[in-house]
């Protein structure tokens, strides 16, 4: 749903709540997991995002997406990793 200014406070409250109460649910549920489970969930997190993220994936992300701006480049597909991640590929 877009807020865009149109609807009332109240409506765009109540079209969070499942999302708050969906975020409530899985927070609680990771907070029940033995404190090694945490562990391994962060240092995969911190991987992921060290591999998608880092400086020179970010660079390189950038040039292509100028370089197709500028049409030097033709962007072949565009599809969602399994992290909900943007992947172009050029």
């Amino acid at each position: 749903m877009q807020f865009d200014g149109s609807g009332t406070e109240e409506m765009q409250r109540s079209a969070l709540r499942p999302i708050r109460k969906a975020f409530a649910m899985e927070l609680k549920r990771m907070m029940s997991m033995q404190i090694e489970q945490r562990v391994a969930i962060g240092e995969q997190g911190l991987a992921l995002v060290k591999e998608k993220f880092s400086w020179s994936q970010v660079a390189s992300s950038t040039t292509q997406l100028y370089n197709w701006a500028l049409g030097n480049e033709k962007c072949l597909t565009s599809s969602f990793d399994e992290a909900g991640c943007l992947v172009t590929q050029f």
